[in-house]
């Protein structure tokens, strides 16, 4: 099975769901709806990121990664989060190979994370 809190081979953990349940009173019906609201966000604000970084415009990549930063964290998808915060300090600087590699560096860790997310979708009494 796959474990959110393993790190994976480039060394970033996942997520830390457990302790971002615990910072919302350890409501996982909450939880659920924050992690529902990051996975149908994450699509639409990644699609506008790529093109962001394709187009090379670093106020619109400032702006997304930021608006998924914030999400992200409140998921506790903290190598999302890690990620999200390089590109925003990468897109106040000239260095456009450092932004689409870790644009290709997000782009997995969503993947990853969204897996590692998927059953706190629909919580149990007990939860996942």
């Amino acid at each position: 099975m796959f474990d959110p809190d393993t790190p994976t081979d480039d060394g970033e953990c996942v997520c830390e769901p457990d302790r971002a349940i615990q910072r919302l009173g350890n409501m996982r019906t909450l939880y659920a709806n924050v992690v529902s609201r990051f996975v149908a966000d994450s699509a639409g604000n990644f699609a506008r990121l790529s093109a962001a970084v394709a187009a090379n415009d670093r106020q619109v990549i400032n702006q997304t990664a930021h608006s998924l930063r914030g999400l992200a964290a409140m998921c506790g998808a903290t190598g999302v989060v890690t990620i999200l915060g390089e590109l925003e300090a990468a897109g106040t600087t000239e260095d456009n190979d450092e932004i689409v590699e870790l644009h290709e560096r997000l782009k997995r860790a969503m993947t990853r994370t969204q897996q590692a997310l998927s059953p706190y979708l629909q919580p149990t009494e007990r939860g996942p």
